[in-house]
């Protein structure tokens, strides 16, 4: 989730080798992005030596109820940067209960997963690393 440009799904790919397969999905739509859009970026990578790994679909909005996987479908589920696109925790938890069936394992890779400064829909600091972290400890 979150494929953007494609540069972690790029890496996935050469990782799973040729017999892999990388599903990646955006709620972005493929003109946004600069200097390429995102789908002048996908295009691009499934000229690749790597294209025949990857899909890339994108205004793919993962909470809609036509996102439906398989349960374990995918050995791993991978949130890449996109975390800092979320209005809010709630949304994060929502995505993460509703994909945490489609795979084996569950990776997040932010950045930085503390924000500060910015408030989320009850007007508490943003930060869901923590605030996950405290959740699935039953804080």
């Amino acid at each position: 989730m979150g494929c953007g440009q494609g540069d972690t799904t790029a890496v996935l790919a050469h990782l799973v080798g040729e017999h892999g397969y990388v599903h990646g999905v955006d709620i972005a739509p493929e003109d946004y992005g600069v200097p390429l859009t995102v789908g002048e970026a996908a295009a691009k990578l499934r000229r690749s030596p790597l294209g025949d790994r990857i899909r890339m679909d994108y205004d793919f909005d993962i909470l809609s109820d036509q996102a439906q996987f398989a349960e374990n479908e995918f050995d791993v589920i991978v949130l890449s940067h996109c975390s800092w696109y979320l209005k809010s925790f709630d949304e994060l938890a929502h995505i993460l209960s509703k994909v945490r069936t489609w795979g084996h394992q569950l990776c997040f890779a932010e950045w930085e997963a503390r924000v500060t400064g910015r408030l989320d829909d009850e007007g508490r600091d943003f930060d869901p690393f923590s605030r996950a972290a405290g959740r699935s400890l039953g804080n």
